[in-house]
């Protein structure tokens, strides 16, 4: 899957909910150094659970304990064993990763949350009619004990610091949908979120998307204005305004 089809469905989510004038409750998590961290045992397991056969999975066993890393600096040199993560780089590690974390979209969606991944972003919504509703029947909390639950088997880390949590709704004011708490620590409600690289806000409106790119747009024909010309320049500034 490809970074724009993740991106569609968690916008097509929100589109089609906010159509139907419901409030979406959005957790757009980040597992830090999800690819260094994860250990082999971890990913072993996932492997067999996936149905791998037990030779492949001990070839891949073997392809990680049997990694070295060296490095050297003025003369001096020094060599480690590796004892955890995917190979950077590796053809096998962003699959290995996935069915790592797909234990969690699995969970997670088996509860009725609706939950999209991609590489080490993991997005949860929850949706309802009444702010009562996403508080209490289909609880955000619940799906971010099971996270935590899940963080702490696997031996990994998933920040509350980096972990944003967003109410999408056209509504003009919104109370009553928190706290939440992941790790023993409150989560912040924020008005916007950068996801995959594009800025989500609580009005699902797209000015801030539009002028980043209206920006570069124009950034890119003024430094070029000597070779496009002037007219060129003054319809591209022209575009601009429009579509702001």
């Amino acid at each position: 899957m490809s970074k724009e089809t993740a991106l569609f469905q968690v916008v097509h989510r929100l589109e089609k909910s906010l159509e139907h004038r419901e409030i979406v409750l959005g957790a757009f998590l980040y597992i830090e150094g999800a690819f260094d961290n994860t250990s082999f045992n971890t990913i072993i397991m996932a492997a067999r659970e996936r149905g791998l056969e037990e030779t492949c999975c001990r070839w891949i066993r073997s392809m990680f304990e049997c990694r070295l890393v060296h490095t050297s600096l003025m003369g001096s040199s020094l060599t480690a064993k590796v004892v955890g993560g995917c190979p950077q780089g590796g053809v096998l590690s962003h699959l290995l990763w996935n069915l790592v974390a797909d234990r969690l979209l699995i969970a997670t969606n088996d509860l009725g949350f609706s939950t999209f991944g991609y590489a080490d972003d993991m997005v949860i919504l929850v949706q309802g009619k009444f702010v009562h509703t996403v508080r209490e029947i289909t609880s955000m909390q619940e799906a971010l004990n099971v996270v935590a639950k899940w963080a702490v088997k696997e031996d990994l880390n998933i920040s509350p610091h980096k972990t944003a949590i967003v109410p999408f709704s056209k509504r003009r004011k919104l109370e009553g949908l928190g706290p939440l708490i992941l790790h023993a620590k409150e989560l912040k409600m924020l008005d916007e979120v950068k996801y995959l690289g594009v800025i989500l806000d609580s009005k699902l409106n797209w000015n801030q998307p539009l002028q980043k790119i209206i920006k570069k747009m124009q950034t890119t024909f003024a430094l070029d204005a000597h070779v496009v010309g002037n007219g060129v320049l003054d319809l591209v500034w022209c575009i601009g305004s429009i579509l702001v």
